[in-house]
């Protein structure tokens, strides 16, 4: 059997404590197995064992384990005082664990037991429960799922955010293209203003030209007489 090649091997290659860790566990397992196939003595005396090699350890999941599997052998062949002892130790297993799942699977099953031994009073206490559990393990999914989508936020904007300084590095580390721009742009920018100089000028010149010719005719509109003096003067030469 492979449960046997199993204990054999972890007691020839663990020691201590690991050991016994090793081998309660192997040993619970196959008590769930017993317990599928409605074998309740024979999982109760490999529960049995695995309770007293895990009780020295640390390992408070593995503890918490064996006896929800002790309370479910229990349930399984009626006995439902001994369910209920069991039943209570694995949701108090819950609490220190802070397992939520534990805690409503059991309270459901102590309501179940307390119900089937005529303790209606008891059974509608762990029912209510379970009822709360039920409330408080949605509302920690809704929580969780709230927590994922703001994480999922950050780590858009924080990738929007290395794109960009990514941009601004890469233009940093060219500086040439940027100058050569601007340089391009002066150099249209003379061009461009070179016609408009030379046309500036040739538009002053007449300006001036057609000033003086302005004034010389004011100065005949405003002095007609000299004007026909000046003629008369040239007649009598």
């Amino acid at each position: 059997r492979y449960w046997q090649q199993d204990i054999a091997f972890a007691k020839k290659h663990f020691t201590g404590l690991q050991k016994d860790e090793m081998l309660a566990s192997i040993l619970n397992t196959l008590a769930c197995t017993y317990v599928k196939t409605h074998q309740a003595d024979s999982a109760l005396y490999c529960l049995r064992n695995a309770a007293h090699l895990i009780k020295p350890t640390n390992n408070n999941v593995l503890k918490a384990y064996i006896t929800s599997t002790i309370c479910d052998v229990y349930e399984d062949i009626n006995r439902y005082d001994s369910a209920q002892i069991y039943g209570l130790q694995t949701v108090k297993w819950g609490q220190i664990l802070k397992n939520l799942d534990l805690q409503q699977h059991y309270t459901a099953t102590l309501s179940r037991v307390y119900e089937a031994d005529n303790k209606p009073a008891m059974a509608l206490i762990y029912l209510k429960q379970f009822d709360s559990l039920i409330n408080i393990i949605s509302n920690t999914g809704k929580t969780v799922e709230q927590a994922m989508q703001l994480a999922r936020i950050n780590l858009e904007q924080q990738e929007d955010e290395n794109r960009l300084e990514a941009r601004l590095e890469h233009r940093l580390a060219h500086p040439g293209r940027p100058d050569l721009d601007v340089r391009l742009a002066g150099q249209q920018e003379a061009a461009g203003r070179e016609p408009r100089q030379h046309l500036f000028e040739k538009h002053r010149l007449k300006l001036v030209g057609g000033t003086r010719q302005k004034a010389h005719d004011l100065a005949g509109a405003l002095h007609p007489q000299a004007r026909r003096g000046a003629v008369r003067v040239r007649q009598h030469l």
